[in-house]
């Protein structure tokens, strides 16, 4: 007898007032029997953003969840018709075709029309390059930002969670306060509910937080992380194939466009050394929240500082990276990078380390022997 396909059912949205100031679209979701809620909340002054009347969001949101469960999701209200389409017609046959471990599965909802929008063009401010880059090559042109965005989709870990969401936006209201921009952040519940690891599904959240705008947003900027040219579908990375989600995302109302992936990383970073605003706040670490300067250490800073230095360009960064000393580290520093230059990003810090006419140290041969030695012992750990 053949076992009867698992359902994810998701509700009608609605949409609730908190004591905090907040409004939250809301649906109530259910999978493997056990209701839940999920909420995007925003200020009260963008009530009437929120897409209220479909289910979009919510669906977009559980795609990953339910390939990997085989189940369909059921919506009691409708879908607009081109994402219902290209999810169900191009979005999920791809990923399951790349990808045997998860299974094709259908979103089966009503099409909706086209939703009624102000017309807005978005943009996330994370103050990592590829976002200050989108930023500042967009704030003219056809379509100029108009809201800079921060969504709190999983990205601030740990227990002060909200409470460093809540200072970056401190920080993002400033910066889009300079530009003459509006300032707006969206606040979930996903990373508390969904069992999910961001990076597998951190493209696919983000997008989906903005169908949760379609009130307000008729054009959204998304910033790439990756060239075009290293598209490839990788369930553990999903901003690989950003150009399919932007794609298959895109409704009849809301347009995404993705920002900066025919530039590269250091063709970016000298673009922005150009641009004394955006180069002061700067903040690619992984090591220290966005309220504190880079830690010039991690990985994230030393693959930005050695082209930034390679440039010339430090006096441009001074204010997000402390340069004092640096000179000492660049043999380690170069010897990091080498070690993992089968890193397209890393590869390229090389290339432009020697295009700038700089030698490589030869202790820096030596401290490479000894990474890639510690990197062998790692795998071979486990760790």
């Amino acid at each position: 007898m053949m076992k009867e396909k698992e359902i994810i059912r998701i509700s009608s949205p609605y949409v609730t007032k908190e004591q905090d100031g907040l409004v939250r679209l809301c649906a109530d979701v259910t999978i493997h029997g056990t209701t839940c809620q999920l909420w995007y909340g925003v200020e009260e002054r963008y009530e009437d953003a929120l897409t209220h009347d479909r289910s979009d969001p919510f669906a977009a949101t559980l795609l990953r969840i339910a390939m990997q469960l085989g189940a369909d999701i059921v919506c009691a209200a409708p879908v607009s018709a081109r994402l219902l389409y290209k999810i169900n017609h191009t979005f999920v046959p791809a990923i399951t075709f790349a990808e045997s471990k998860l299974k094709e599965i259908r979103v089966i909802a009503e099409p909706a029309e086209p939703y009624k929008t102000k017309g807005a063009v978005g943009c996330s401010c994370s103050f990592g390059l590829d976002s200050l880059y989108t930023i500042r090559k967009n704030s003219g042109g056809e379509y100029p930002i108009t809201h800079i965005c921060l969504f709190n989709a999983g990205t601030f870990e740990g227990e002060d969670g909200r409470e460093q969401f809540r200072r970056h936006y401190g920080m993002v209201k400033d910066y889009a306060g300079k530009l003459g921009i509006d300032p707006l952040f969206v606040d979930t519940n996903l990373h508390e509910v969904l069992n999910e690891r961001y990076m597998d599904i951190g493209s696919e959240r983000q997008l989906a937080l903005v169908l949760a705008l379609q009130g307000l947003f008729g054009t959204y900027h998304y910033s790439s992380t990756h060239l075009e040219s290293d598209f490839h579908i990788d369930i553990h990375e999903d901003s690989f194939y950003d150009p399919l989600t932007i794609d298959c995302f895109t409704t009849d109302s809301l347009r995404f466009f993705l920002s900066g992936a025919s530039t590269g990383r250091i063709d970016k970073l000298m673009y922005i050394a150009d641009h004394k605003e955006e180069a002061a706040i700067m903040h690619p670490c992984f090591k220290r929240p966005v309220c504190e300067k880079n830690c010039g250490k991690c990985m994230k800073c030393i693959r930005d500082m050695l082209p930034i230095y390679a440039a010339g360009k430090t006096d441009s960064f001074s204010e997000a990276f402390d340069f004092a000393g640096f000179e000492k580290k660049i043999p380690a520093y170069l010897a990091f990078v080498m070690a993992r230059s089968e890193n397209d990003l890393m590869k390229s810090v090389l290339d432009h380390w020697k295009a700038s006419g700089l030698a490589i140290p030869k202790s820096s041969y030596v401290y490479e022997e000894k990474f890639r030695s510690s990197m062998k012992n790692l795998e071979e750990n486990g760790l």
